[in-house]
């Protein structure tokens, strides 16, 4: 991921009696350790004599998958039907109103089993403050380019040629993306007028839809036009960086009133006036209040989609958010 490190590990245990969808078979136990920055996530995989995984788990938000046959997959589920979505959403006591056009917004977050001062990143739009091993205080705020010189800001990561360059996922040299770059704000020099142009667009083109993918490449998006928050995301920082500007995704939370709380959710940031400034193409405000909490960043370069959630993983379900204050009061 642009920026971060990651590293992966693998220890291959023994074979044992493994429980599939199929019946039990000897397959090889290998404990799998991945680290991208101050997040790690452990899995366990058993694979076969061939190396195929045939099962794995993540112990922290007990999940399990398997490989399996065609008829297997699509065979209609019996019981109460299963809804990740929902079955994530970090709840809260308190609700927003007009979320998104917040300045301010004082949360605290706490973690089961892990230290939230170091999951959470500080930069521009949030500073972090350790309260305890398993709390912090994290303050959001909205930033515009208007209003940059204003705020006591947290200096951000310098932009990289990695932030402006076409990759397997962010393909900002594909034609059909080229094209929906190309499609608004023509003649216009101010880079944030032309990202909100295409913040715009893409929000009126994509229908949102459940995918079957976690994510989508952004040339993907440019043709189907589906997807949700992750192809919303990914497309738009094709269509700004085929602009010139800069840009990447980031990865964390949204309020979400109809659910009670914080969905798992991505969006966008550009680089204007030595500033990330997000983005939200799902929602198509123009710009985003203090109501997105940020857990990760990337740029996307040599990542694939999945080591670009793990961030969002490592907290799934170990997570305790509250609200302290929004725009000054409590």
């Amino acid at each position: 991921m642009g920026g971060i490190v990651s590293e992966i590990e693998f220890q291959a245990i023994d074979y044992e009696e493994t429980e599939l969808l199929s019946g039990k078979r000897s397959l090889l136990r290998i404990e799998s350790h991945t680290r991208i920055a101050e997040t790690s996530l452990d899995s366990i995989l058993w694979t076969d004599e061939l190396g195929e995984t045939l099962k794995t788990i993540i112990p922290s938000v007990n999940q399990q998958t398997y490989r399996t046959t065609r008829d297997i997959a699509l065979k209609p589920i019996s019981g109460p039907r299963f809804d990740i979505g929902q079955t994530t959403i970090v709840k809260i006591s308190r609700s927003l109103v007009r979320p998104h056009l917040s300045q301010k917004i004082v949360y605290r977050a706490t973690i089961q089993g892990g230290d939230a001062a170091k999951i959470f990143p500080a930069g521009a739009t949030q500073s972090v403050k350790r309260l305890d091993e398993h709390s912090a205080e994290i303050v959001v705020q909205a930033l515009r380019p208007e209003t940059a010189d204003r705020l006591a800001l947290r200096a951000s990561r310098p932009v990289t040629q990695e932030d402006l360059e076409p990759n397997s996922l962010i393909q900002s040299d594909d034609p059909a993306v080229v094209a929906i770059a190309n499609s608004v704000a023509q003649g216009e020099t101010n880079a944030w007028r032309v990202a909100q142009a295409l913040e715009r667009r893409i929000q009126d083109l994509v229908e949102v839809a459940e995918f079957s993918r976690a994510i989508a490449s952004a040339a993907e998006v440019a043709r189907t036009k589906q997807g949700d928050c992750t192809e919303h995301a990914m497309l738009l920082a094709a269509t700004c960086r085929a602009r010139k500007i800069p840009a990447r995704v980031a990865i964390g939370l949204v309020y979400y009133g109809q659910a009670g709380g914080f969905a798992y959710h991505m969006w966008t940031e550009i680089w204007i006036d030595r500033h990330w400034i997000p983005l939200d193409a799902t929602l198509g405000p123009g710009g985003i209040g203090a109501a997105h909490v940020k857990i990760a960043d990337s740029n996307l370069a040599g990542a694939s989609g999945y080591a670009s959630i793990l961030p969002v993983l490592e907290v799934m379900g170990r997570l305790k958010l509250e609200i302290v204050a929004v725009d000054g009061k409590r």
